[in-house]
Order: structure tokens, then sequence, then C-alpha cells
């Protein structure tokens, strides 16, 4: 399994690269002026850039990331087709199909996660943070 990683800044891009997930799908970085070829860079605009371009379960990161992080995540989301997204430390991951049905994050929202969180738990959806 693999997904599509949305990162913040650049210590979360250089954190996300060092870890070595092999579950990393593209690697998209907002607000980062410089990046290894095969990131794409986005102006920072908010999340909905990089979650719009994803192709499959995507993760967004502000910060540091440790190890398998990113496979752990996926372990989790994949355990059941009810949870909607996962959280640990620095990051959430969004269940793609979920993103399909509900859409992207609403940028009038004083919290846009947790109104996305809200549009998925009227679908029965739940979330899941891990420690």
């Amino acid at each position: 399994m693999k997904a599509d990683v949305v990162v913040r800044g650049n210590e979360a891009l250089v954190s996300v690269l060092r870890s070595g997930d092999a579950s990393l799908g593209r690697v998209f970085a907002l607000g980062c002026v410089e990046a290894p070829l095969d990131v794409i860079l986005l102006p920072d605009g908010g999340w909905n850039r990089g979650i719009l371009l994803r192709e499959r379960d995507v993760a967004l990161v502000d910060g540091a990331v440790n190890g398998d992080w990113l496979a752990e995540m996926l372990r989790t989301l994949h355990t059941s087709d009810r949870i909607a997204s996962v959280s640990k430390g620095h990051a959430v991951l969004l269940r793609h199909w979920v993103l399909h049905v509900i859409g992207a994050f609403d940028p009038a929202a004083t919290d846009p996660f947790a109104e996305w969180q809200t549009r998925a738990q009227r679908l029965g959806l739940v979330a899941r943070r891990l420690s």
C-alpha cells in the first residue's frame, strides 16, 4: 500500500524524505523553495492543492515524522472501511474514496479538518488517533 503525501514547510519535507518509508507515493511540497526533482512543488495555498492532485489515500504532514510512520497509518486505515482518517503526531492520513464522496477541506471553515471529519461522521465513518 502507498499513499501520496502533502508536506508543508522545509522541515516536514526533509523529515518525510529522510524517513525512507516505502509507503510513500507522490510527494507534494507546500511553501518550499527547493526540493528534489521527484517532489512536486506547490504554492502554499492550503492543503486542498495537494489533496485535489492525489491519486490515492493522502497524508498531510506539517512537522517531523519518524520511521515507518506512513506504513503504520496505512495499516490502521485499512483495518476497516469505516475509518475515514488516521492521525499521528504531525500527520493525518485521509482515505481516498471518502475524499471523492465528501470532497476536500472547506477553506471557509474555522477548523477545516474538524469540519471535514464532521462530514465523514454523517456517513457513519470514524477517525482514529495513534499515539
